[in-house]
């Protein structure tokens, strides 16, 4: 578990510099929640980020020969696999937990229905399914 908990990290350090390429993103993102009440679109961009976060280790193993990196800690593969899981998991766990607590704060504040909180849910599970895939 400890080795996986190292890929985990490794996978964060990899993927700072896109955190920070998305800061622009959360600030358009956050100034059509508040100013413009454009919920649904605010939080599809939410979505957006995750995929954009979620994949970017995967997409710099391929693209910058980050090969070697991975293959420096003397373990199995399964505990990179595992690190790996573990990093989409922590990014659906963040990106899910606050669009249900924005949800549930609209729903009960009568700003959106009960119709976009499925549409979401099905967005989000598409999006699951677009990472994990």
């Amino acid at each position: 578990m400890k080795d996986a908990i190292s890929y985990l990290k490794l996978d964060l350090r990899i993927s700072k510099k896109s955190l920070l390429m998305t800061i622009p993103a959360v600030i358009f993102m956050g100034c059509m929640f508040w100013e413009k009440k454009g919920y649904i679109l605010a939080m599809s961009y939410l979505l957006l980020i995750l995929i954009v976060c979620a994949i970017t280790p995967f997409y710099n193993i391929a693209y910058e020969k980050l090969d070697k990196m991975y293959n420096v800690f003397p373990t199995r593969v399964s505990n990179m696999v595992l690190g790996r899981y573990m990093y989409l998991i922590l990014w659906l766990l963040i990106v899910f937990s606050m669009e249900y607590i924005t949800m549930m704060y609209l729903y009960n504040m009568n700003e959106i229905q009960s119709r976009e909180i499925i549409t979401m849910c099905f967005c989000e599970v598409v999006v699951a399914m677009i990472c994990f895939g």
